[in-house]
């Protein structure tokens, strides 16, 4: 499983082999794309999903922060939506340190998903015809949150690396495929 660059902000760096992202301080210059994030920072993976079961994990060890899951095929990437389920996007982030789910709850932060510690690994494990996308934090296994969803088009997995305070910059977020 690799990021998309087609479809990476102009303010991400990708790895040369796509599998790790980070924010830079300087937009790169990009030739427009329909497949491009041009608001929300962020990138697709290249593969998509429109059945079966699938698990990934992502490393976020001493991020500042972080909003990770998917996104529908036809979610906005041009336009500042609230990443959530209503505009085709399914996403846990870090936030103030803690996670929180972004499922249209009131506070724009979302639903906490748990109240201690911030995990250094997320797992993501998607069953499209269940309908079910969970996050669990991949060192222990616990469960971080589940949405669940009758799933119509395809699902791409979505990363959007948060700036740190002290810098314009974020760390590096690396995405693995694990094949059931």
């Amino acid at each position: 499983m690799t990021f998309d660059p087609d479809t990476a902000n102009p303010g991400l760096v990708l790895s040369k082999d796509h599998t790790m992202v980070k924010r830079r301080s300087r937009f790169k210059q990009l030739p427009e794309s329909a497949k491009r994030f041009s608001f929300h920072a962020a990138v697709l993976g290249e593969a998509g999903f429109a059945w079966g079961r699938h698990y990934w994990e992502l490393d976020v060890d001493g991020m500042a922060g972080w909003i990770v899951g998917v996104a529908s095929e036809m979610a906005s990437r041009h336009d500042d939506v609230p990443l959530t389920p209503a505009n085709g996007f399914w996403t846990v982030r870090l936030w103030n340190g803690k996670v929180h789910a972004a499922d249209g709850a009131r506070d724009s932060a979302g639903s906490l998903c748990c109240s201690e510690g911030r995990p250094d690994r997320l797992g993501l494990y998607l069953d499209y015809g269940e309908g079910q996308l969970s996050f669990y934090s991949a060192s222990d296994m616990s469960h971080l949150y589940t949405f669940f969803h009758r799933f119509q088009e395809k699902l791409y997995p979505f990363a959007l690396p948060l700036p740190s305070l002290e810098t314009a910059e974020a760390e590096i977020l690396k995405l693995f495929h694990l094949y059931l």
